[in-house]
């Protein structure tokens, strides 16, 4: 089966022997930050990272890691495999750079100098407006996710309550509602969705609606063209009210909205701010000026194949976070890999995509027909289509194995979409006799 979909062309401007090994780390902001010395090999980790101080902070290190999540881990990794000798501080307590002076604020105020920096802040979640003006009462119960704290409050919601209602139809929102719902059957789980369907910046429409028909079989009531106006307290609920009108009531509401970068202790040392996407400005190698770099989802950065982007996956946040540590160490290396990202929204929903997946795209879509039943969708790639038609996007719907792999050469190559029956042979779109008998 084969479907197209046809919408307006975005432009996109190119804006595309170990001796003594001490390092520094800090995750938690309201506690002291982390030091360690060890003589064990960079493969010790374990041995690596300890608490201690804030006074115990040095004034000097060669490496300063502004954030310490996945990019962050990720380049004292590749940090610590070049420069077994070096020093190392990943902290998320910054306050800003001055970037001539090569020094870095803490939030309290203390100084430390270093020689090359990292700036990993990663995102925060997007806020709903409807939901901050509500009575202190009920903010208990509203719960935007993003932490490891975050989702540990959540488990504790899902245990105590009757019924969630999860706001956001994304990848986020989806997959929590797909997963409490499994795994709380008691719990009655409500996805209210601003836009028509499921993944709808990703999906082309029709497969946005067939995502929301299987979440809703697989149990969650998925509420779509559904706007949050107000929220209230009611009977020991939250009371969500959507479109001015209808009122869903719940024990706990969580948001799923989507984040924005965060780029607070970039704009506050004078960096440049990409207006598009909101991310930090670097160029190909990940280099924001001098003696700066940039990784993870904070990062906007220039992709030789597809032009400037932001990516908010954990692909990306590993991949972007090794290279810039090796570029920190002295390597010159480009962005060259397309990072994938992999979603389960639904029992028969697997999704892989790389690429720019974006619905605004016009897209090509060719699906296995199963029992001559051409509007069956079970297994299927989508191509995404840029300029002079060539391909910039591929998902994958329940389509596994090396599948990824080539949907990332076939954008290194700029295949063309005309192609697209040709190209589609290249995916193990019908099951082997094997996996029809498993």
């Amino acid at each position: 089966m084969v479907g197209t979909q046809q919408k307006s062309e975005r432009n996109r401007e190119e804006d595309h022997s170990t001796k003594e090994h001490q390092s520094i780390t800090s995750h938690v902001k309201e506690k002291p930050v982390t030091a360690s010395s060890s003589a064990q090999s960079a493969a010790d980790e374990d041995e690596m990272v300890s608490s201690s101080t804030r006074d115990e902070v040095p004034k000097f290190v060669e490496y300063l890691l502004v954030g310490a999540g996945t990019a962050a881990y990720y380049a004292s990794l590749a940090i610590r495999a070049r420069h077994a000798d070096g020093r190392v501080l990943m902290a998320d307590v910054y306050r800003k750079l001055a970037p001539d002076e090569k020094k870095a604020y803490l939030d309290d105020g203390t100084c430390i100098s270093y020689d090359k920096c990292l700036i990993a802040t990663g995102g925060k979640p997007k806020v709903l407006p409807e939901l901050e003006s509500v009575p202190e009462s009920v903010k208990g119960r509203i719960l935007y996710v993003r932490g490891v704290d975050d989702y540990r409050k959540l488990e504790d919601l899902c245990k105590s309550s009757k019924s969630i209602a999860i706001v956001g139809g994304g990848f986020l929102g989806s997959e929590l509602a797909y997963s409490i719902q499994r795994k709380y059957k008691n719990v009655k789980v409500t996805q209210i969705v601003a836009e028509g369907g499921l993944l709808s910046g990703i999906l082309p429409e029709f497969l946005s609606k067939k995502a929301s028909e299987a979440l809703r079989e697989a149990g969650v009531d998925v509420i779509t063209n559904a706007k949050i106006t107000a929220a209230r307290e009611k009977d020991a609920n939250i009371e969500v009210e959507v479109n001015g009108s209808d009122n869903i009531a719940s024990d706990c509401v969580i948001v799923a909205v989507g984040i924005q970068p965060d780029t607070l202790v970039a704009e506050a040392s004078g960096l440049e701010i990409d207006s598009r996407s909101g991310g930090i400005s670097t160029d190909a190698e990940l280099r924001v000026r001098s003696d700066i770099w940039a990784a993870g989802d904070a990062a906007s950065f220039y992709d030789k194949t597809l032009g400037r982007r932001r990516i908010e996956h954990w692909d990306n946040a590993q991949i972007s976070g090794r290279l810039a540590g090796e570029n920190m160490t002295g390597a010159r290396k480009a962005f060259w890999y397309q990072p994938a990202f992999f979603s389960k929204i639904a029992p028969q929903w697997h999704i892989n995509g790389v690429g720019i997946t974006e619905s605004s795209l016009p897209t090509v879509s060719v699906f296995a027909q199963d029992n001559n039943d051409n509007e069956s969708c079970q297994r299927g790639v989508v191509f995404y289509k840029g300029d002079q038609g060539k391909i910039v996007g591929v998902l994958l719907l329940n389509v596994f194995g090396s599948a990824i792999d080539v949907a990332r050469r076939l954008i290194d190559e700029a295949r063309s979409v005309e192609d697209f029956r040709q190209l589609a042979k290249l995916f193990p779109l019908y099951k082997t006799e094997t996996e029809e008998q498993t």
